[in-house]
């Protein structure tokens, strides 16, 4: 049964309040950062957290901080397939950073790989339930009822890469509205009127991508026959040359597309094969873009301009919001999205004119 608070304790509560006000306006700071100090919330500088507690000793202010959660033993659960297949490309930053920031803060971090199905499930909460974990961080999975029952037990929660739309739950996840219309734009300035879409739409953040792409293509006018679309069933790049070298066998000359546009760096490395293989020049006869920014992307010939995703900063940005709310359980969620600059490099060009017409003969 909850109990009213008594006059006493919302005495105390004014009186805190107004405490971290005088606080702030002294040592010229906001009241949140004021708040963050007193809560022991990570993100503070040492000079800051020194300077706001220095200024509340000045003011003879001695304020009794809530108990703090502190993050000892975290448990990373990330989707073995996909971080299988995008090691070096995405998911392996992404647990980099994660485990470079739990070092950082001296959290231990112990790392689950778990596939899809009811087994593999059981399998995540059995170790889930085997040893206490103060947090945990779910890289790229998206099993609803693991995440649903551990944030039932009350442990912290954060999602690196995975966007639900049944829960609240602090996630982070890569900009797929803004970047695909920024290259959708440059492609578009360029003179590109006709542009194929190689597409996978195997999970909610690639749909949402995709459906960016869509969106602003049609804002550009490129629509129908203009805007031809490949679908991949899988995140596969053999899959992916044979499928598109198959579709170029099946297309009249010319080609009725000057630029490809690809879901994933992969997707876009095996289009620029089929394409060199069937004679096209890139970016002469057809420009080329990926997206994730991969290592080898600045390697090839020609180099491939691409979206970069910053999977490091995600893991570091996971890990500090999950100390954040271990900290302060009552926050409310939240959802950052980690911007992703286009890179421009020697795959994409003006698109090709088309050749004059030849007066018919007499």
């Amino acid at each position: 049964m909850n109990m009213p608070p008594t006059k006493e304790s919302s005495t105390a509560q004014r009186q805190a309040k107004i405490n971290q006000r005088e606080i702030a306006h002294k040592a010229n700071v906001s009241i949140s950062t004021v708040s963050r100090v007193l809560n022991n919330v990570a993100g503070i500088s040492d000079e800051v957290r020194n300077h706001v507690l220095d200024t509340a000793r000045q003011l003879g202010i001695t304020m009794q901080a809530p108990a703090i959660t502190i993050l000892r033993r975290v448990m990373v659960i990330a989707h073995l397939t996909r971080v299988q297949i995008n090691a070096t490309a995405f998911y392996g930053p992404v647990l980099d950073g994660i485990v470079a920031e739990c070092g950082r803060h001296g959290i231990e971090v112990s790392y689950l790989p778990i596939d899809s199905g009811a087994h593999a499930e059981a399998y995540a909460l059995q170790q889930f339930h085997a040893s206490p974990f103060d947090g945990v961080i779910f890289v790229g999975y998206d099993a609803l009822n693991v995440i649903r029952h551990i944030m039932s037990a009350g442990t912290p929660v954060m999602l690196a890469n995975t966007e639900l739309n049944d829960i609240w739950a602090d996630c982070i996840v890569s900009d797929n509205e803004f970047a695909p219309r920024t290259l959708i734009r440059r492609l578009v300035e360029l003179g590109h009127r006709r542009i194929l879409r190689i597409s996978y739409h195997g999970r909610a953040t690639l749909r949402r991508r995709n459906r960016s792409f869509s969106e602003a293509l049609t804002e550009a006018g490129i629509t129908g026959s203009a805007a031809p679309v490949i679908e991949i069933p899988h995140h596969d790049a053999q899959l992916t040359y044979n499928k598109f070298k198959q579709f170029l066998t099946n297309l009249p000359e010319p080609i009725p597309f000057t630029a490809c546009v690809c879901a994933t760096d992969p997707m876009a490395i095996s289009a620029m094969q089929a394409l060199q293989e069937h004679g096209l020049r890139i970016p002469e006869d057809v420009s080329v873009t990926g997206v994730n920014d991969e290592p080898m992307a600045a390697l090839l010939s020609p180099s491939l301009s691409t979206i970069r995703v910053d999977g490091g900063a995600m893991g570091r940005l996971a890990v500090r919001r999950l100390i954040e709310r271990a900290a302060l359980p009552s926050l409310l969620p939240i959802q950052m999205t980690l911007a992703c600059p286009f890179i421009e490099r020697a795959s994409i060009g003006p698109a090709p004119q088309p050749a004059p017409q030849t007066a018919a003969t007499r």
